[in-house]
């Protein structure tokens, strides 16, 4: 017998190219309106701070606690203790001669 020859169909490959560029491209377009952007916030972001080195200020030296001196001293120089003084730099004169042998 004779056997039917099916006609073999082309595939349009710059269809199929230009097909799935346009379904990524759609894709990508969707993600992008969806995926929520960065949080816009009406208030100043402000850091708490350990300690107000203003507040007692005048009593630092027995109302502080040691931490709060010490952060304090360190971050605005406020509170931190006296320095101890600085030797002086003049050097003492030597001792006279010892008087000559009679």
């Amino acid at each position: 017998g004779d056997h039917d020859i099916m006609p073999t169909r082309k595939t349009n490959w710059m269809c199929l190219i230009f097909a799935s560029i346009g379904v990524l491209a759609l894709l990508m377009l969707i993600i992008f309106i969806v995926m929520p952007g960065q949080p816009t916030t009406t208030t100043p972001r402000t850091t708490l701070l350990p300690y107000d080195c203003s507040a007692g200020f005048d009593n630092w030296r027995n109302g502080w606690s040691d931490n709060k001196k010490e952060w304090c001293c360190e971050q605005s120089g406020r509170g931190c203790p006296p320095k101890p003084p600085t030797p002086s730099t003049t050097i003492a004169p030597p001792p006279p001669p010892p008087p000559p042998p009679p």
